[in-house]
């Protein structure tokens, strides 16, 4: 498995830049389509991709062709780079520039129509982290853009990044390295200094405070019948006050550790324990949100209790319903009363009967302990 990340400044800044970098992800996978079938055929895979943080290369299969196909795909995307300059070779012919931006254009239109669930998660992300764009101003964007635009973008993009790379399975710490240097040299790009990369950044909530974000189909999709509420309850790390890794807990259970992992502990971040025990809510709430809100109260097909870590926006809970029956107000306020009945019942009442947070604990260190299936989870 090789997984590379090019992270550059060009990307995120503005909605032009988002709509040009999603077109050259899209275009640089259909220049590789015949290269793609024989890689298929040599049980190769591959994956060109924009995430949070850049461009993401995924490649897995056997070793042996797996720097080959590594460097077809920096060529195709250096290429796109190199069009247009003097004595520049490849780049995007016009007639898959031009279907590219329609699918691209019709991509964005499409995604009003998604399940509104969905849109509650997107709207969610997006309210929390910036610079985000929404596909309206995507759109409007997108729009004016010509092949040239593509080029110039190309050549920018690839211009200084910050290129990591994670290579796992078959290989040595040369192989390794020499993935590396391959992406690099074969993409052509400047190093990016760490101190001038970009990140998006989460938004500064304030505490005890409660936020509203409403969005409406009514104008894009008048035919939607359902309605769907994502409600986040964060925990913010500064306000955060550690409540096991502290010098009284550590000296409580420290003629049970061994001295390799009293060391650990004590030197373990608090950020730590504050997701694990977020995790640990999840694993709480999980059954008892369906058993309340969907097969009693009968809300909605879909209930579900998540961490807020895995959309990136902070340390939390997140409580999703979609409902064809009442709207996202009452879903909100059915939320609530779940949590307060929640409080009474599992933390003043069941979890201090005996064994029963035992349980959970051992439940929870046995799925965290499971080993992985494959090299792929692995990985």
């Amino acid at each position: 498995f090789v997984y590379a990340k090019v992270r550059s400044n060009c990307i995120f800044n503005d909605p032009a830049q988002q709509a040009l970098a999603d077109l050259y992800v899209n275009c640089a996978e259909e220049l590789l389509v015949d290269m793609g079938y024989y890689a298929q055929c040599a049980n190769l895979r591959y994956s060109l991709m924009l995430a949070d943080e850049g461009l993401e290369i995924n490649v897995a299969g056997y070793h042996h062709k797996l720097p080959l196909l590594v460097e077809e795909i920096c060529k195709s995307m250096r290429e796109m780079a190199e069009a247009g300059r003097e004595g520049g070779v490849g780049g995007t012919p016009r007639p898959i520039f031009e279907r590219m931006k329609d699918k691209l254009l019709r991509k964005y239109a499409n995604e009003a129509f998604d399940m509104p669930i969905r849109q509650a998660m997107i709207n969610t992300v997006q309210c929390l982290k910036t610079p985000r764009w929404s596909n309206v101003d995507k759109i409007d964007a997108l729009r004016p853009l010509d092949l040239a635009d593509l080029h110039h973008y190309s050549r920018q993009l690839l211009k200084q990044a910050r290129v990591e790379c994670m290579v796992y399975g078959n290989a040595s710490k040369e192989t390794a390295s020499q993935y590396l240097r391959t992406i690099v040299n074969t993409l052509k790009v400047q190093p990016l200094p760490c101190s001038m990369l970009l990140d998006r950044r989460l938004v500064n909530l304030a505490s005890n405070t409660d936020y509203y974000y409403r969005v409406h189909c009514a104008d894009k999709n008048p035919d939607e019948v359902n309605n769907a509420i994502e409600t986040c309850y964060f925990i913010g790390e500064g306000d955060y006050q550690p409540v096991l890794l502290t010098p009284a807990f550590l000296g409580d259970v420290g003629a049970e550790l061994t001295p390799v992992e009293k060391e650990a502990l004590g030197n373990m971040d608090k950020s730590i324990e504050l997701g694990m025990l977020c995790r640990f809510l999840v694993h709480l709430m999980g059954d008892a949100a369906f058993h309340q809100l969907r097969t009693i109260e009968q809300l909605g097909y879909i209930v579900s209790v998540q961490g807020t870590e895995s959309s990136g926006t902070g340390y939390g809970i997140k409580v999703l319903i979609q409902s064809d029956k009442q709207d996202a107000h009452y879903l909100d306020a059915r939320i609530e009363n779940f949590l307060t009945v929640f409080v009474e019942e599992q933390f003043e009442k069941e979890l201090l009967e005996e064994g029963v947070f035992e349980a959970h604990r051992a439940a929870l260190v046995e799925m965290w302990s499971e080993k992985s299936k494959n090299i792929g989870e692995e990985a």
